[in-house]
């Protein structure tokens, strides 16, 4: 007996589903529900539906600086990228004129606003 093409492909998946449904997708469906409900200030949750818990963390002075650090970092790890793919492009011979002019101007807009990002981190 030969099983359909298609039972076999969900029997192949059917570990990973297994694994992320309970581990991962519900996890974070009971997160997102909780985020809406309103708290004692021990832990427990009132079953209060309210959006202020939205409100206080978006309006928060700690989430405009932790969003602004993740800005800064991602970009010096993009420029160390990019210093570092030019040495390799040019030692592997695979030099690709197209990304390095890509690379060069959005380097030169960096370059040019870097005022506006050094004195948002300051």
């Amino acid at each position: 007996m030969r099983l359909p093409s298609s039972l076999i492909g969900w029997l192949y998946v059917s570990p990973l589903i297994a694994i992320l449904i309970p581990f991962f997708v519900l996890p974070i469906i009971v997160v997102i529900a909780a985020s809406f409900l309103e708290g004692d200030g021990f832990g427990a949750l009132l079953p209060h539906f309210t959006t202020t818990n939205y409100g206080e963390v978006l309006s928060a002075q700690l989430t405009l600086n932790l969003y602004l650090s993740t800005l800064k970092f991602t970009v010096l790890t993009w420029i160390f990228t990019l210093l570092l793919l030019r040495p390799c492009e040019v030692l592997s011979g695979i030099a690709n004129a197209t990304i390095l002019k890509v690379a060069q101007n959005a380097l030169r807009v960096l370059l040019q606003h870097r005022h506006m990002l050094v004195g948002s981190f300051a």
